[in-house]
């Protein structure tokens, strides 16, 4: 809910850092679309930089 939240706010409110949270769904979609996030190691890794990320 707080990433939909943000997405909103920078719909609404657009500055420069709006623009480098765009690009974190689209890399989310596209990792998530070869299933990498499936992977023992590589998803342990993926889930825990998710955590940092807006």
């Amino acid at each position: 809910m707080q990433r939909r939240a943000a997405e909103r706010e920078d719909e609404l409110r657009p500055f420069r850092a709006a623009g480098a949270r765009s690009v974190v769904p689209d890399v989310r979609g596209w990792v998530i679309a070869r299933a990498w996030h499936e992977l023992p190691v590589v998803g342990r890794l993926l889930r825990r930089i998710d955590r940092h990320l807006p």
